[in-house]
Formats: C-alpha cells, structure tokens, sequence
C-alpha cells in the first residue's frame, strides 16, 4: 500500500509552521531562562545591599 504523496504547495506551508512552532518555543524558552538569571541577580543585588 503506497501512501499518496502530498503536493509540495501541501507540505512546504506545514513544514514551515512546524520549524516556526518550533523556533518560537525555542526563543520564548530562551528568553524565560534569560529572564530567571536577570531576576536572580536582581534578587542577589537586593538582599545584598539590605
């Protein structure tokens, strides 16, 4: 049973949501990890200067 082949104006959109899903989850992880180390050092700095 051979699957049927999906056109190229079918697969190219669905790849590129897919690598774009895929770039935004990485960037937003990215920025959350960034965002965790400013306010830990922000957190540090504070209980410093207390």
């Amino acid at each position: 049973m051979k699957l049927p082949k999906l056109r190229p104006h079918v697969c190219m959109p669905l790849r590129a949501a897919c690598f774009f899903s895929g770039a935004a989850l990485f960037y937003s992880f990215c920025f959350f990890v960034r965002l965790a180390s400013v306010i830990k050092v922000c957190y540090d700095y504070i209980s410093k200067t207390r």
